[in-house]
Formats: structure tokens, sequence, C-alpha cells
């Protein structure tokens, strides 16, 4: 589930990442860019339960991260939450320590770390993420 707002997207998942998924993620980043964003932030959540991406998939997220990283008006933060294994093993298959891309085991503290750099309150964030939620359920 993709949902934006002003310069920011969040995307939320709870199944397998998609090519399609990724190709929106990109349409809907650049159309930020164009409509004159300095700063175009991502928050990505990864709901408990989603299962980590087949080898494929793990591949071409080893692409697009570079991808994503070259563009330095691009800000991410990324939320794996849960301490179990599970949640371990999906935050260790992404890489870390890339500039602009941040890391962290909640989308509370996702929303805290981005908001900043692109001009928003963690409230307003944290509502987009619940937006997301709702499509969902429905």
């Amino acid at each position: 589930m993709v949902v934006r707002d002003a310069n920011v997207l969040v995307q939320l998942r709870w199944g397998a990442l998609t090519d399609e998924t990724i190709a929106a993620m990109l349409d809907a980043l650049d159309a930020m860019r164009a409509e004159g964003a300095e700063r175009v932030g991502v928050l990505v959540v990864l709901e408990p339960g989603a299962p980590p991406p087949p080898p494929t998939m793990r591949e071409r997220q080893r692409q697009l991260i570079p991808e994503l990283a070259s563009r330095p008006w691009l800000y991410a933060a990324v939320a794996i939450p849960g301490e179990g294994v599970s949640a371990s093993l999906l935050r260790g298959l992404l890489p870390h320590k890339i500039e602009r891309i941040e890391m962290t085991s909640s989308a509370e503290r996702a929303c805290r770390l981005l908001a900043p750099i692109v001009g928003s309150k963690p409230a307003v964030l944290r509502r987009l993420v619940d937006q997301a939620r709702g499509l969902v359920e429905r």
C-alpha cells in the first residue's frame, strides 16, 4: 500500500514486495520532485508478518537502494518493527550505513526521524501511516 501526501510517500508492506510496487513508488517520487519539492521523504513500514523478499526481489532491492541513494533530494526511513528473529533477519537483508536512509525498529521512530528533514511533523507522518493501514483494512 502506497500513500502520498505533499513531499512524503508512505509504503506499508504486509505481503511480498513486487516490481509494480517499486515502479509506483519511483513514479510518485519523481512526480513529487517534478512538482517542486526540494526534499522528498519515503517512509517504509514492513508490518509484522511481512515475508522476506524472494531472492530475485532481494537482488532488485540491492539495485534499488543505490539508485535511491543517488538522488540527493531523497531521504528515507525504514521501519521493521519487532524484536524477534524474523524482524532481525529482515533488517539484516537491507544494507546499513547509507547516507540519507535511516533504519529503525518502529514506525513511531521512523516518523520522528524523517519529519524534521522533510519539513513535517511526526504526527502528520503518523497519520499517513494510519491512513495507509485504514485503506488496507477496508
